[in-house]
């Protein structure tokens, strides 16, 4: 069986943050490190005053309140940390599920829209164009009484961020095309969620394991040859200058 087309590695902005963070980590503990080794050598060689155990106190005062400070921030870096890699983990497991589309469809992992955002992947084939936007979230996604999902009971905003990297996505084809640009539909994948969402389909798909791959496979042919390889063109142009600091397009007339 030939499987879809790969353009770029999954989870790799996953993977970046959390080295990022785990950075930070790496220079507040070597920061805080040289700090008191300094000020216990200070103090160790005066020690035969009473000036030095009274400085070396309020320097020991000092270190336990700055450990107070330090905690919160360097707990606050390790989850985001944790946070990331686990994405990042479960973009890949997305990305390899999508591959057996067939060689009739391309994945665009990671794509690049502006500085500190990307789109987890882009599937477009035969059936259309797709925003996926890739949770790890765990527990249920069920519909509230007003209609608003909800993730174990609780409102989330994880609908709406994928509906918004589509709608991000649109301009930034709107900015390369200026017209034709397709219907980008905005995806939702939970792999390892229960999803209980009657009507999910209407917005934002929100597909898991399951049914993540039939949601496609089943789909229609929306888009000829022609028009593929034309936005395919397109979003390989996008994808490239992702790799690189966003910047808006400064030509409304540019065209592929």
């Amino acid at each position: 069986m030939s499987l879809a087309h790969r353009h770029g590695k999954a989870g790799q902005f996953g993977k970046s943050e959390s080295q990022r963070r785990l950075m930070r980590v790496i220079t507040i503990l070597a920061l805080w490190a040289v700090f008191t080794g300094d000020g216990f050598g200070y103090f160790a060689g005066r020690m035969e005053a009473l000036v030095g155990w009274v400085s070396l106190a309020l320097a020991l005062t000092g270190i336990a309140v700055g450990e107070r400070m330090l905690s919160p921030v360097l707990d606050k870096m390790t989850k985001e940390r944790i946070r990331y890699l686990r994405g990042g983990q479960v973009e890949a497991l997305v990305a390899w599920l999508l591959e057996d589309l067939g060689d009739e469809w391309h994945v665009f992992n990671g794509v690049m829209i502006r500085d500190h955002l990307d789109i987890d992947h882009v599937l477009l084939g035969p059936g259309g164009l797709y925003s996926i936007s890739t949770k790890s979230c765990r527990g249920l996604l069920s519909r509230g009484a007003e209609g608003r999902v909800l993730l174990n009971l609780r409102p989330t905003q994880i609908v709406a961020e994928a509906q918004d990297h589509a709608m991000q996505l649109k301009a930034r084809m709107e900015g390369l095309m200026v017209n034709g640009v397709p219907w980008v539909q905005p995806v939702l994948a939970v792999p390892f969620a229960w999803v209980d969402v009657p009507g999910g389909r209407d917005k934002v798909w929100i597909l898991h394991q399951e049914n993540l791959l039939d949601a496609f496979e089943k789909l229609p042919r929306k888009l000829s040859k022609d028009e593929l390889a034309h936005l395919l063109r397109v979003m390989k142009t996008i994808a490239d200058e992702g790799k690189n600091l966003y910047r808006p397009p400064t030509a409304a007339t540019r065209k592929l």
